[in-house]
């Protein structure tokens, strides 16, 4: 024995919604991915397999709620094995090891396989409409009104004042392309209304 603690009252370290996103993924290395030689009969479980460059090493390391375990292969030269894996003899050893470490102990499910992730509302164009329509002012109110006043004829406001308008020529707003090097009169751009002017209710 290297190491020994009493976790009676181990401190919360990850969030439940972490917890049961990690337990997800290392248990459908079990189920479906690469440790599937490491599955426990009645228990679940998770874990992780991993082998080196060369076959040097092969490891599997998994828990259920009662234990951790990690389990690895290799030769104390550092010499290539002949292609082990670690979902192959670690996860055997790993499999054999827990199903004994585990006998005559009541199953618990992993912390966390229990969470269910909150969906958020949908939203659709007619959740959107329906809200704006039916009070969504009160969440979404219109813009206030730029103060206009009047320019004296021949007068053009400086851009970024209040009475620079971009629809309205002359104002001092932005000149529309087609308008540059003519001596037509320009027309006022149209503005069509657009759904973020219906959310903000303009």
């Amino acid at each position: 024995m290297l190491y020994e603690n009493d976790y009676a009252e181990p401190p919360r370290v990850l969030g439940e919604p972490v917890v049961a996103a990690m337990n997800r993924m290392m248990k459908g290395v079990l189920t479906e991915g690469t440790g599937r030689k490491a599955r426990l009969s009645g228990w679940e479980a998770a874990g992780k397999t991993g082998t080196t460059q060369s076959f040097r090493d092969a490891l599997f390391v998994g828990y259920t709620s009662n234990l951790t375990t990690g389990v690895w292969f290799g030769n104390d030269d550092g010499k290539s094995m002949k292609k082990v894996t670690g979902g192959g003899l670690p996860a055997q050893a790993w499999h054999e090891f827990m199903t004994a470490a585990h006998t005559g102990l009541t199953p618990v499910p992993l912390t966390g396989s229990d969470y269910v992730e909150p969906q958020p509302m949908p939203m659709t164009i007619g959740t959107i409409l329906s809200d704006v329509f039916s009070g969504g002012e009160k969440r979404y109110p219109a813009a206030p009104a730029t103060n206009r006043t009047a320019v004296p004829q021949g007068e053009v406001p400086l851009v970024g004042t209040p009475q620079a308008d971009p629809y309205q020529p002359g104002s001092g707003g932005p000149i529309p392309p087609a308008a540059v090097g003519d001596s037509s009169p320009v027309q006022p751009a149209s503005r069509r209304t657009t759904l973020l002017d219906i959310i903000m209710g303009r």
